[in-house]
């Protein structure tokens, strides 16, 4: 299992995805994400990001923020967009701590 996969399978993740109900981007889409963000290095521009994921520049804020819902538990800076550098940013040491799942 991947950490992906455990991340998916953690109880945490299920209860944010719950609480994030309708607005909650599928487990699909997380991954996608993931995968683009750890493939740079944990960080990239909105619009590489939106390039990787296939997505219209233009909605690739609301996905971040829709999955920021989902990822960044207790409010954790896990996945950070910044509108200003024009980026999104994963860091999956506090990924790892917060969803008790083993990110390498």
């Amino acid at each position: 299992m991947n950490w992906i996969d455990a991340l998916q399978a953690s109880p945490a993740y299920a209860a944010q995805k719950a609480l994030a109900a309708r607005v909650a981007p599928s487990d699909a889409e997380v991954r996608s994400l993931l995968e683009a963000l750890a493939a740079r290095g944990g960080k990239l521009s909105k619009a590489a990001l939106a390039q990787r994921l296939g997505m219209p520049a233009m909605r690739i804020s609301g996905f971040v923020n829709a999955a920021r819902r989902v990822l960044n538990l207790d409010q954790a800076a896990v996945l950070v967009l910044d509108e200003t550098a024009g980026t999104v940013e994963l860091n999956r040491e506090l990924l790892g701590r917060q969803f008790r799942v083993t990110v390498r």
